[in-house]
């Protein structure tokens, strides 16, 4: 998980020094591992407080940088999701006097039923990702 928040943070880490005792800043940044990881943790958590969306660029920035795999995540999961997204917003952020399109109440459930299935996957999928962490 380190590495991923790291590998994922969007920053550079310091390079080592060129010589002992030359640079007191970039020595110090250099020794101390808690400044990239608290910056990468920092850039984690933006990300999670700003998001507001289950498509699949939302989805990718929360569980990539948590160690999931991207050959882990199921394509049609996350173009379900997208989709699910996208209609979502049409109907929250189209209208502002009335409803602009009806749902059809049991195809919406249909299509939540199968999100809710195939997320018990992604589930799953997380608990191995936070067992590795734990047995490391």
């Amino acid at each position: 998980m380190i590495l991923g928040l790291i590998s994922y943070g969007g920053f550079e880490t310091s390079l080592p020094p060129k010589k002992l005792g030359g640079d007191p800043d970039n020595q110090k940044s250099y020794d101390d591992i808690t400044k990239p990881l608290e910056k990468a943790q920092g850039v984690w958590r933006n990300v999670h407080r700003k998001n507001h969306g289950v498509k699949e660029e939302n989805v990718l920035a929360l569980l990539l940088p948590l160690g999931v795999h991207a050959d882990q995540l199921d394509p049609t999961l996350l173009a379900d999701l997208s989709s699910f997204g996208t209609a979502r917003g049409e109907v929250a952020h189209t209208s502002t006097v009335g409803i602009a399109k009806w749902a059809d109440p049991k195809d919406e459930l249909d299509r939540a039923s199968a999100l809710v299935a195939s997320l018990l996957g992604l589930d799953e999928v997380l608990n191995d990702a936070a067992n590795r962490v734990a047995s490391t």
